[in-house]
């Protein structure tokens, strides 16, 4: 995660929650899990089990009430590959 992304402020419900904060709660925790669960513990994209997955979030309109759609679980390179190209294709 970018610093920039850490110092996102999201309007919410109830009000601004800083994005690393919200990283950090049980309910992005559960919300998280069942991404990975839907996943199969699986990069979405190349499919890779092993080494860190991250769940990335492909919009931030509905932070702290995501749909599954919001959010889809990629290995670390493929997380790296968005974030340096603003899209996952090579």
């Amino acid at each position: 995660m970018t610093e920039s992304t850490r110092q996102l402020l999201v309007e919410v419900d109830f009000g601004a929650i800083r994005i690393r904060d919200y990283l950090a709660s049980p309910e992005w925790l559960a919300r998280r899990r069942e991404a990975l669960d839907r996943a199969g513990g699986r990069c979405q994209v190349c499919n890779r089990s092993d080494g860190i997955l991250d769940t990335h979030h492909r919009t931030y309109e509905r932070l702290g009430h995501e749909d599954p759609a919001d959010l889809i679980v990629l290995c670390r390179s493929c997380h790296h590959l968005f974030h340096q190209n603003g899209k996952l294709s090579r």
